[in-house]
């Protein structure tokens, strides 16, 4: 009998083979992928949330630009009378 002190630990972990390991972390992969799949839908909706807003705001400042040269385009008419 060798020295119970003289235990050597393998260089990477032993795989234990029980069932509810094994479910564990067959449950912790499908965790993992379902969280990387919600983290990749939530980016491409704030994506999509982004680049709309975006368009949102270059409409507004469109029609507030036109809105003002027609409100000039009125008052140099009433100049000129």
């Amino acid at each position: 009998m060798g020295n119970s002190r003289s235990h050597v630990a393998p260089s990477r972990p032993l795989k234990i083979l029980d069932s509810q390991t094994r479910a564990r972390y067959k449950n912790h992969h499908e965790l993992t992928r379902l969280n990387d799949k919600i983290r990749q839908i939530t980016f491409e909706k704030n994506t999509a949330v982004s680049r709309i807003t975006c368009d949102q705001h270059n409409t507004k400042l469109q029609l507030h630009q036109m809105q003002h040269e027609s409100e000039q385009r009125k008052f140099f008419k009433r100049l000129h009378r």
